[in-house]
């Protein structure tokens, strides 16, 4: 690959931050808050007109010190705080306060655990790629939870012809972590630049590489790219033939390069992106609520962003944590290395990642990847279809969130 392979695609390469200064050009953050409605679903603390619920036949797992304690059933208090112990003591403390409660038997399959963290999300970059579409594994928006079992240049070629007929005849294709690492060794970077050239698509296309900074584009892409920078007066390749055979020498754009995108990106698309931007956070957030996050670690750093973020933590600050550079993991403080800015919001998603790469096959372990020591997490709870402690490392992604507790 022409990009460096060291060189981890994040958040703080200026390329990303040239497309928020190019939003802020666009549509100032203030004038986006003040046209906005919200409309989103968060959980309700307030539990005064719900019966107490009690939660017995499955599996209990809480935090206690630095382990975990096991309990044959869970209370759900009408005030929304969560007790667990034995189903007799449970009973007793019922009658004892006169408190009348729904007894639900679960499966003996299923499990009760502490909540989960979203770590290191850039909020409003994020909503900004998934409007984009997704050229991972795991589909066009990113959310299946297994990956493709055959992941390669088939896909992505039928993946863009279909994607093609959605657009209108004035936009850009625009998409995101195509991982080449783990396609076939045949599948080469050279491939996919040569595919998109060739496909019978008369739109630009761009697709963004999920581990490296680079950007796989087709020839009508190279073409308004060069005359993006023909018309800023930029001479420095001579002609657009030169210009083509360079791009594809290379297979596409690379690191610094990828900054002749922002200006060559039509407005119009762009503007609509922003006046999508607050209710594709909103999506994400409600969408992260019901997968059993409990908090969102944030990254941003850029001026637009942060205002935006300013909005909505006056409107659910408990959601959202200032970001740590590292978590703890079996005593030591280990760096949370990202290959891609935006992960799916699945909650298991990142434990899956953490846990392949430190081969964890138990509870505990993948819990710990969630920041234990978080306070929100123990108090709240989500109840999973499985146990996890039972289910290998690759099948951590298809265990199914059931119910949240907030």
């Amino acid at each position: 690959m022409v990009a460096n392979s060291h060189f981890q695609f994040s958040l703080q390469h200026q390329f990303f931050d040239a497309l928020l200064d190019k939003f802020s050009e666009l549509i100032s953050a203030k004038s986006l808050i003040q046209l906005h409605n919200p409309n989103i679903t968060m959980p309700n603390k307030s539990y005064s007109a719900m019966k107490a619920c009690v939660y017995f036949g499955g599996r209990f797992y809480s935090f206690e010190g630095e382990g975990f304690k096991t309990s044959e059933a869970m209370l759900v208090y009408q005030n929304g705080e969560i007790y667990f112990g034995p189903f007799k003591q449970i009973g007793l403390l019922l009658q004892e306060h006169n408190i009348s409660a729904d007894f639900i038997e679960l499966a003996s399959e299923q499990t009760v655990i502490p909540s989960f963290k979203k770590r290191k999300l850039s909020l409003v970059t994020a909503a900004l790629l998934q409007q984009w579409f997704h050229f991972g594994p795991f589909g066009f928006h990113g959310e299946w939870l297994k990956e493709m079992p055959n992941y390669n240049m088939g896909y992505i070629e039928r993946a863009v012809l279909y994607l093609d007929k959605s657009l209108t005849p004035n936009e850009w294709l625009l998409g995101y972590g195509l991982q080449t690492l783990i396609m076939p060794t045949s599948d080469t970077t050279l491939s996919v630049s040569s595919l998109l050239s060739r496909l019978d698509i008369c739109r630009p296309i761009c697709i963004l590489d999920a581990h490296t900074p680079f950007a796989y584009i087709n020839d009508i892409a190279i073409t308004q790219i060069f005359d993006s920078l023909e018309s800023k007066l930029t001479k420095k390749f001579g002609n657009k033939e030169a210009f083509h055979q360079l791009i594809k020498e290379q297979g596409g754009l690379c690191n610094e390069q990828l900054l002749w995108l922002v200006d060559a990106f039509p407005n119009q698309q762009f503007q609509l992106h922003a006046f999508n931007l607050l209710n594709t956070i909103e999506k994400m957030i409600t969408n992260s609520n019901s997968l059993g996050i409990s908090s969102i670690e944030l990254e941003d750093t850029h001026p637009f962003s942060l205002a935006l973020i300013t909005y909505y933590e006056s409107l659910h600050k408990s959601l959202f944590q200032k970001n740590r550079d590292a978590i703890e993991f079996d005593g030591k403080y280990s760096p949370i290395k990202q290959s891609y800015p935006i992960e799916p919001l699945s909650p298991l998603r990142e434990a899956y990642h953490l846990a392949k790469s430190y081969k964890l096959h138990n509870l505990e372990a993948v819990l710990k990847v969630s920041d234990k020591k978080s306070n929100n997490l123990h108090t709240n709870y989500i109840l999973l279809d499985r146990d996890p402690s039972a289910t290998s490392t690759e099948d951590l992604l298809s265990l199914q969130i059931i119910k949240n507790f907030y």
